[in-house]
């Protein structure tokens, strides 16, 4: 309950601000479409991670209440910082696309309080509130029949997202000084190899989040009928894998 109303009032306020997208300067109009669209698309993920809460709260109460709690609130903040980033031209070295589109030139926004906030919610949305859901509910999950679907869409999101902060961002210093120390990117991608990397990772939560729903929904009508769930996983991490071996060892551009 708690989480689906941050959720939807994430999308309504997303919504709102993309109406007034003809105000916007330029570059803000260019890629406030793309924002608005994560928004919509990461609040029905954190929305599936604090429903998946509900199925392991007996097991680990402690750890569902506090992730179904901080979850939402840290995504609210988030989108909040990144409409004001985008409205403010400013650069964050969490989007590091925006360079490639030329959306701004600079990684970082020249405000120190502004790169010291983007930075932290980024960090504590992305990589602390969503690796932890996902981390509780892999561990706490029980997958019986087509729960293994469900299971296995949470751990593609979460091998997608590793993928991302190897190949595409790291984590970056907080502010441009240089604090914290950065966690630098293993192999780095440029250009449209990075933009191809970006819609192989939204590819993959659509996939994982189809997954979710469809373990949860097809444990209930079609329990006793499991056997096309085997084909569904191998086929999900063809799409997960292929894509990601052309983008990091190939030549070959998917964008």
């Amino acid at each position: 309950m708690w989480s689906g109303i941050i959720c939807f009032i994430v999308a309504v306020i997303s919504t709102i601000w993309t109406l007034f997208m003809p105000f916007f300067h330029e570059k803000a109009q260019e890629i406030s479409p793309n924002q608005h669209r994560f928004d919509l698309m990461f609040g029905f993920f954190v929305f599936l991670v604090c429903s998946l809460m509900d199925l392991v709260k007996v097991k680990t109460p402690f750890h569902a209440g506090c992730n179904a709690w901080f979850l939402p609130l840290a995504l609210l903040w988030y989108s909040s910082e990144v409409k004001m980033m985008i409205n403010n031209n400013f650069g964050s070295p969490y989007h590091p696309s925006w360079i490639v589109r030329n959306i701004t030139t600079e990684k970082y926004s020249g405000n120190f309080v502004a790169d010291l906030t983007n930075s932290f919610i980024t960090v504590m949305t992305s990589v602390v509130g969503a690796t932890y859901g996902a981390v509780i509910i892999l561990l706490y999950l029980e997958p019986k029949g087509w729960t293994w679907l469900t299971w296995n869409g949470m751990l593609l999101i979460a091998v997608s997202a590793i993928y991302m902060l190897a190949f595409g961002s790291g984590i970056a210093s907080f502010t441009e000084d240089g604090f914290p120390p950065a966690i630098p990117v293993l192999f780095p991608l440029d250009g449209k190899d990075l933009l191809g990397a970006i819609e192989s990772h939204v590819r993959d939560l659509i996939i994982g989040m189809i997954s979710i729903i469809a373990g949860i929904s097809l444990n209930t009508i079609a329990k006793n009928s499991t056997q096309p769930m085997v084909y569904l996983i191998a086929l999900s991490w063809i799409f997960l894998i292929v894509p990601k071996i052309f983008l990091s060892f190939t030549d070959v551009e998917l964008v």
